[in-house]
């Protein structure tokens, strides 16, 4: 297994061996903000697995799909990328990096779980302490912008207080019995989108930032489209 590298402020770094990852799913912190996730999934084709409000859940996917390349290839061109803070834990410190659940839309609409596992898991070079930001985690923001064409689009922008706060997570994750130990990754959930549909794009820029210690974390990555039509068979 690759192992990731994030420099920690100015003078440290880490070296991580991914050992679990998992893309978490229907993490909005309030009712309203879920159903209007479902909601917008809806209108791009996505239907809903249940009725009523849907619980939190947690995808497993492989480790190797975790990815610090500028460049990821896909089959396709129905995969969008989607910004979401990453928590992962190393040395007994939780850290907070940003990363892009890239996924095939269309394979969504078919089946969430094959959809998570198809396509590579960007993650910046970059972490936080998770402690240094504990006490304004509220105003945390994340954006993506889409490289269409040579011209840039937000594709979402929003606070991570639409998510189900980091003690909320951490507990379902321990609830649930899943690894908590150095070297896993689990990937927030995601904010609404903006006018509520998919953008598609050749690249994708990520940025999470901190307006209370005045910085961010960016990270951009190309989208290689290795074959354009792909046929889809549901079975």
């Amino acid at each position: 297994m690759a192992m990731l590298v994030f420099s920690v402020g100015e003078n440290q770094e880490i070296h991580v061996r991914p050992k679990a990852v998992f893309c978490i799913g229907d993490s909005g912190r309030t009712a309203e903000g879920r159903e209007a996730h479902l909601t917008e999934l809806e209108k791009n084709g996505i239907k809903r697995m249940c009725k009523g409000d849907p619980p939190m859940e947690f995808f497993p996917v492989s480790p190797i799909l975790l990815t610090q390349e500028k460049s990821i290839d896909v089959l396709g061109e129905h995969t969008t990328g989607e910004v979401e803070y990453v928590l992962f834990y190393w040395k007994n410190e939780l850290y907070i990096t940003l990363g892009s659940d890239h996924a095939d839309r269309i394979l969504e609409a078919i089946h969430s779980s094959f959809s998570k596992q198809i396509c590579a898991k960007p993650v910046a070079d970059v972490a936080w302490k998770y402690s240094d930001i504990s006490s304004h985690w509220d105003r945390i923001c994340l954006e993506l912008k889409v490289i269409k064409d040579g011209s840039e689009c937000f594709a979402q922008i929003g606070a991570v207080a639409f998510l189900s706060s980091i003690d909320v997570i951490i507990d379902e994750i321990k609830k649930r019995g899943l690894p908590h130990e150095d070297g896993c990754f689990y990937f927030s959930g995601t904010i609404l989108l903006e006018n509520s549909m998919f953008h598609f794009g050749e690249a994708c820029l990520l940025r999470m930032t901190d307006p209370v210690l005045n910085r961010e974390i960016e990270w951009e990555y190309k989208v290689n489209i290795m074959k354009s039509e792909v046929q889809y068979t549901c079975i």
